[in-house]
């Protein structure tokens, strides 16, 4: 029989039609070639192989596809290589097609057959003669040109129009309307109040005089238009002379609760406001100037805060500018009560409501203050009383007129000396040895902003100073040359010992009143930073205090810490970045403020305190956070902390390599601020870690170094801490920068009854990163009763059943431009027909938001948006401009980028990836959202110190070339000549595409069958993880990869690029060691420092889960993605819907049980 057995038949050269072409792969950039072409189909089964100077590099396997055989591959274009070769194989017998030098492979061209232009009589002469001006088919495609033209002029059209109702504004006009009050919303609200315990009738002080009537009506309305009904508004004529003010005073709007006194005599603001407190009768007073404006809830949000705490005596709130056009600006959002700040300038300003009886006994407004009068005012007030709460939501709106302070404080210069007047009797009041002065820049602007400056004598202070041993000495001379208080004495610690135990022993043997903790290498710029320090340590009830540091070069270092940054997971800098001469949001950075702890470099405390709350806690917070926790446990017995601007110090230089002092931290941020020289490296970051090989990644967005297990020992000991001094209206990645969306409380309206919610998902393949998150999404918010999800998709797959199991809806449209929510090549047509269906899809299905997953599913977000019904974007790629022009076409790309602006949140998942659509972020819309995992999915790994004796290396994600797992594979085969004790999983192979077959020959090239293995795509990959000892990504793009944090998850350590979200996910040093993306030598430099370091590998590991635990985890990104899209539904259709109580309101969707 195997006689008779004819030899396979390979087809001759002239019976394929073969291209080979250079091209680019749109979404890494890489460099490739593609081999490709057809035939008939009379041949037995071979294969194509594709070879580089005679080597392996790819292969494709032609297929039937009518009848005709088709075959392609790619593989990356190496530089290095001579000759390319394309045979087919069957058998034995090989047959080579192409054998040319690979420098002269070049881009495949198509041609264009060309028509002589004959003019429109020759056009139409020609016609006639060949018969074309009777052909059916001919008009039908001039029909269909008509028709096409006749597309793109309404496209045109309403293109324009969509540009201008979706066209830039200011950031804060977003998030005003994102929290507006809406009709149902009001009524949720008046329902609420009926279930009020305490009503308290508020009387608002309204002084007049000379006032335009326009703005006093308007005050006036707003006060009306309150959704809280017990109220009465007290007015106060201080004798005007304008004649339209005084008609429009003797018509004023017929109400009982509105009382006006008319004074006989101008006696100024104090005496007109104590007037209208003569007619006041209710629990508290509330203050509003005669031309500005009430929020409509107002003074409901202060009677809400008042069930909580109905002891409060003060209660202030947010408030933002209004022109005369009524266009709101510049928000002003407040810290909690700080009275360290309240000497600097009144921050409290508007507004404010005070507890009558507080008021009397204060005093009442004191004539000869006036222009500062509400600051004299609030500093009595709180001298008896520390019952003083915030609301952080705005609800007073300052009207900005020529004549006012809104515009400029400098207009009234009275302002400067009353507000000086009113501080410094505050100071002899409370006994307090300072006087005032006027910091630089606030005299420039003129601003009536103040600091304080302390005698030169007073009590003992030791000086202690911390480091590196030439850096220590410097710094030694600097204070002694560079500070006018007298009574202190500089000690020297230089020893090797974790900084908290070094500064916790030379603390011990010190007989001074006050401990002053400084960093090597900080240098004092002003003589007076000592008594500027100890003016505010003076204070009962300040803690401790610290200074301005700045860089070399007069940026701003730390001006405080700001707990809950990076997302809510970690301590920073605040301020950081600020330019020499640049002014900080609200001055914050430039002045005496109160602060959760002191900044870096810099830390006062008195002896007696530090011994009584037992110094720093050396056994949990080594080196990186120690002075964080110190703060929080002061805080814990009732002591503040005081950022003194006046105490401005100046880092001289980069830490040098081996200094230890605060390590972490300190290092982390000088990473982030790029003061790290490209050939450094950096010291020993933990014990016994060596310095890694390369310098750690420059100025990365988010690259944090504080130890993630200090990290998650702070979280265990004071939980996910709120910073109390700063507001929620705030973003947590840049200190003190409006977000622009609402914060992540929201009322009840918004969550009752569960949203109608459509879900667009560009493809339902579960295994996917994107598709899997889609998912533990909605079901999760399913779960909680938040949303009724329909899930709707232009392409079905395996992750349909996820949703079909637990009863949600899923529809998917199969129809012929279902693929383009894959490639992105749309035409004008397709489009119109995708428009459609999803409208179609939102009536269905009634829905009053829209979740569109990826940044393919623009289509959906436009055609919400263009139905009124506000859109949620998740965006989960990191692709660069060059990367979009090459995938999608022109129309498609002006789509995409229109969609951004129409978007009600854009959601990308990290940082880096917001960074890179920042220039289409027009409408500051952008809310970064990191994804997080269920740790009860991923338990402690149980893992031994020393695993067996071959290393498992292991890289999860499909297989293609922006994941770059060809580094990999090159990285083993450079490993695999100097070592035997190690084996490479490659998880994530999927059949079909050509980057994996070139990965395969790699393997086969290298030789690597026993060491390289390639597994297929899985829907769960922990049981490789579970085995791994080194977690690998090579990705050219990751926005924040989940395979990281499953990675961490098991306490693995990794090696990793550094690019888009994979800074914000792991602690460079600690647990994740970066090279560059292709840089195999790295690669195998990295991992063969692991493979043989046994102790190195088990530490990183343990790092690597305490920084999985510090991660947000899936309750709490839930809970971040219920308060978005709940926001952004509450502004859409659901904003007209009738308010029914949550007790008669709708039942959700049936709940999946538990487990």
């Amino acid at each position: 029989m195997d006689a008779d057995r004819r030899p396979p038949r390979l087809p001759s050269p002239g019976d394929l039609r073969l291209y080979v072409e250079r091209l680019t792969e749109p979404y890494s950039g890489m460099p490739l070639i593609g081999v490709g072409g057809d035939g008939s189909n009379s041949f037995d089964a071979f294969r194509v192989d594709v070879r580089t100077d005679g080597l392996p590099a790819s292969f494709a396997v032609p297929k039937l596809d009518g009848d005709r055989l088709h075959f392609s591959t790619q593989l990356p274009f190496d530089p290095t290589a001579k000759r390319l070769q394309v045979v087919a194989v069957a058998g034995t017998d090989e047959l080579t097609f192409y054998d040319e030098p690979l420098a002269d492979v070049g881009t495949r061209t198509e041609a264009v057959p060309t028509t002589p232009n004959r003019g429109l009589v020759g056009r139409l002469c020609h016609s006639v003669v060949t018969g074309e001006v009777f052909s059916v088919w001919r008009w039908k495609a001039r029909l269909n040109r008509l028709a096409e033209l006749g597309l793109r002029v309404r496209q045109k059209v309403r293109n324009k129009l969509l540009a201008r109702r979706f066209r830039p504004c200011d950031p804060h006009l977003t998030c005003a309307a994102n929290s507006a009050i809406t009709p149902r919303l009001r009524a949720a609200m008046a329902d609420e109040v009926t279930r009020f315990r305490h009503t308290p009738t508020f009387s608002i002080l309204v002084p007049i005089y000379n006032v335009d009537p326009k703005w006093l009506a308007a005050a006036i309305e707003s006060v009306q238009a309150q959704v809280y009904p017990h109220w009465e508004l007290c007015l106060a004529d201080d004798a005007s002379t304008r004649l339209d003010l005084l008609r429009y005073l003797d018509r004023l709007p017929e109400d009982p609760r509105i009382t006006l006194v008319r004074r006989e005599k101008n006696g100024h603001i104090c005496h007109a406001t104590n007037s209208a407190a003569d007619v006041a009768t209710g629990e508290y007073i509330a203050l509003l100037d005669n031309d500005d404006a009430l929020a409509p809830h107002a003074l409901f949000a202060v009677a809400r805060l008042l069930q909580d705490r109905p002891d409060a005596d003060v209660v202030y709130s947010d408030e933002d500018k209004v022109d005369a056009d009524g266009r709101r600006y510049d928000p002003q959002f407040k810290p909690d009560w700080s009275p360290e700040l309240l000497l600097s300038y009144n921050y409290v300003n508007h507004f404010t409501v005070i507890r009558r009886s507080q008021f009397e006994k204060a005093g009442r407004y004191r004539p000869g203050y006036e222009g500062s009068q509400d600051h004299d005012l609030l500093l009595r007030v709180t001298e008896r009383t520390d019952r003083v709460y915030r609301v952080p939501e705005i609800l007073y709106h300052w009207r900005s007129l020529p004549s006012s302070t809104a515009s400029t404080a400098g207009v009234k210069r009275y302002v400067h000396t009353a507000g000086r007047k009113a501080v410094g009797d505050a100071l002899a009041r409370r006994g307090i040895r300072a006087s005032l002065y006027t910091p630089t820049f606030a005299d420039r602007l003129g601003l009536p902003i103040l600091g304080l400056d302390g005698p030169d004598d007073g009590p003992s202070v030791a000086v202690v100073i911390r480091g590196e041993a030439s850096a220590a000495a410097r710094t030694v001379r600097a204070v002694k040359a560079t500070t006018a208080y007298r009574h202190f004495t500089p000690y020297l610690v230089v020893d090797g010992a974790p900084a908290a135990e070094s500064l916790n022993r030379i603390a011990a043997g010190r007989t001074e009143e006050f401990l002053v903790f400084l960093e090597a290498g900080v240098e004092p710029t002003d003589r007076r930073w000592l008594s500027r320090l100890m003016a505010y340590l003076q204070f009962p009830g300040v803690g401790a205090a610290g200074g301005l540091m700045r860089n070399a070069d007069g940026t701003i270092a730390s001006a405080g810490t700001l707990l809950g940054m990076h997302d809510g997971i970690a301590p920073d800098d605040a301020a950081r970045g600020v330019p020499k001469d640049g002014i900080s949001y609200y001055f914050y950075a430039q002045v005496g403020r109160n602060v959760s702890a002191p900044g870096r470099g810099l830390l006062a405390t008195r002896r007696e305190l530090f011994e009584r709350v037992g110094g720093f806690d050396a056994d949990r917070f080594p080196e990186t956070t120690w002075d964080v926790d110190f703060a929080l446990r002061l805080a814990g017995i009732g002591k503040r902390c005081v950022h003194v601007a006046g105490a401005e110090m100046r880092l001289s230089d980069p830490l040098p390599v081996g200094e230890r002092v605060a390590e972490g931290r300190v290092r982390g941020r000088l990473h982030e601020e790029n003061r790290l020289s490209p050939g450094q490296q950096t010291s020993s970051l933990v014990k016994p870690f060596p310095s890694p090989p390369t310098p750690l990644p420059q100025g990365e967005r988010g690259a944090r170094t504080d130890d993630p297990a200090e990290l998650l020992a702070l979280r265990h000991a004071h939980g996910r801490v709120r910073d109390p001094y700063s507001n929620p209206n705030f973003s947590e990645r840049e200190s003190f920068r409006p977000s622009g969306d609402t914060p992540l409380s929201l009322p009840a309206e918004a969550k009752s009854p569960a949203v109608r919610c459509l879900v667009a998902a560009h493809n339902l393949n579960s295994p996917e990163g994107a598709p899997r998150y889609l998912s533990e999404i909605v079901l999760g918010l399913r779960d909680r009763g938040v949303l009724d999800p329909v899930v709707w998709s232009p392409l079905g797959g395996p992750g349909a059943a996820v949703y079909e199991s637990v009863g949600v809806p899923v529809v998917v449209a199969g129809a012929e431009w279902s693929q383009r929510f894959v490639d992105g090549r749309w035409t004008p047509r397709e489009w119109e027909a995708a428009q459609s269906a999803v409208r179609k899809a939102l009536r269905d299905s009634k829905a009053e938001a829209v979740v569109a997953n990826t940044l393919l599913t623009f289509p959906a977000v436009e055609a919400a948006a263009r139905a009124g019904v506000p859109p949620v974007w998740v965006i989960h790629e990191s692709y660069s401009t060059d990367v979009l022009n090459r995938v999608f076409p022109p129309f498609a790309r002006g789509r995409l980028e229109a969609a951004f602006a129409m978007a009600s949140r854009v959601i990308p998942a990290s940082h880096g990836t917001a960074e890179l659509f920042s220039h289409w972020n027009t409408r500051g819309n952008f809310r970064v959202l990191h994804n997080g995992l269920d740790p009860r999915a991923f338990p402690p790994p149980n893992r031994p110190n020393l695993r067996s004796s071959r290393k498992n290396v292991i890289a999860v994600g499909t297989v293609c070339e922006r994941k770059g797992q060809h580094t990999l594979v090159e990285a083993a085969g450079i490993l695999a000549r100097k070592r035997s004790d190690f084996a490479v999983q490659l998880v994530g192979m999927r059949d079909g595409v050509p980057y994996a077959n070139h990965v395969r020959e790699l393997i086969r090239r290298h030789r690597l069958e026993n060491v390289v293995f390639p597994i297929t795509e899985c829907d769960d990959a922990r049981p490789y993880f579970r085995a791994a000892d080194v977690f690998v990504c090579t990705s050219h793009v990751e926005t924040f990869s989940r395979a990281v944090l499953e990675a961490e998850a098991f306490g693995l350590p990794l090696v990793s690029t550094p690019v888009f979200g994979v800074p914000e996910q792991v602690f460079w040093g600690f647990n994740a060691l970066p090279f560059d993306f292709g840089d195999a030598a790295g690669l195998a430099s990295h991992l063969e420092k692991l493979l043989e370091n046994d102790e190195l590998r088990t530490a990183m590991g343990r790092k690597s889960r305490a920084a999985f635990e510090n991660h947000l985890d899936m309750d709490e990104m839930l809970d971040r993605y219920e308060a978005v899209i709940l926001g952004a539904a509450r502004t859409g259709p659901r904003s007209r819907m009738k308010w029914v109580p949550p007790a008669a309101a709708r039942p959700a969707v049936s709940l999946r049980k538990a487990g």
